[in-house]
Parts: structure tokens; sequence; C-alpha cells
């Protein structure tokens, strides 16, 4: 379990690919997962959705929900400090998700050394 709770903004699924994703698309990893749904501007898995009644329980464990805000990505605020993602106010994860699907902010990955 992460610290803070989802609110199925989908900021995770958009800028990178959950091991269940992984399998079902290949490489690369840091981009959008292909199976993202939004309705409105709330996620869902369209993995999850899709997956048989006795499968859901399994592809829920695999990718994580329920579990919290799995983003351990650093936000870099007007004010040039940077923020936890997963600690900024609902409508703050909202809005960058958002604004992240009509690509008007850019995500860097760092490469692992």
């Amino acid at each position: 379990m992460y610290e803070m709770p989802c609110n199925n903004c989908g900021f995770c699924c958009l800028i990178q690919l959950c091991k269940t994703a992984q399998q079902l698309y290949g490489a690369p990893r840091n981009r959008r997962c292909p199976a993202l749904i939004f309705e409105g501007n709330k996620s869902r898995c369209g993995v999850l959705v899709a997956a048989p009644q006795h499968l859901k329980d399994q592809v829920s464990r695999n990718i994580g929900a329920g579990e919290g805000c799995s983003i351990s990505a650093k936000v870099r605020g007007a004010d040039g400090v940077f923020y936890d993602f997963a600690k900024l106010p609902d409508e703050v994860k909202l809005g960058l998700a958002d604004r992240q699907r009509n690509g008007e902010i850019e995500v860097r990955h760092r490469r692992k050394k």
C-alpha cells in the first residue's frame, strides 16, 4: 500500500506501462498505456475492464488497483520547488493528468545508473 490514496487521475498510466501492460504490449516501458480508458477526467484500466470475471481479482492485484498513488515523481511548481506528485491535492493531480493527455506538459524519465 502507498501512503496516498489513488484518485484515478491516470497519470501513472499516461507515463509508464505497468508489468501487466508490458507483458501485453511490449517495450518501450516509458509511454502511455494503450489500454488506458478515460471517462471524463477519471481513468480506468482497459485490461481490467475487459478481463473475464474469474480473472478480475488477479488482474486487479497485478496492476496494483486499490494500492494507492504509486507515482514517485517530483513535480516542479511555479515557485521552483519540487513536490511529491502523490502528495499533491486531487484537483492538481487531475489537472496535470489532463494536461499530459493533451500534450501540454513534458515528462522526463531519469535513466537508472
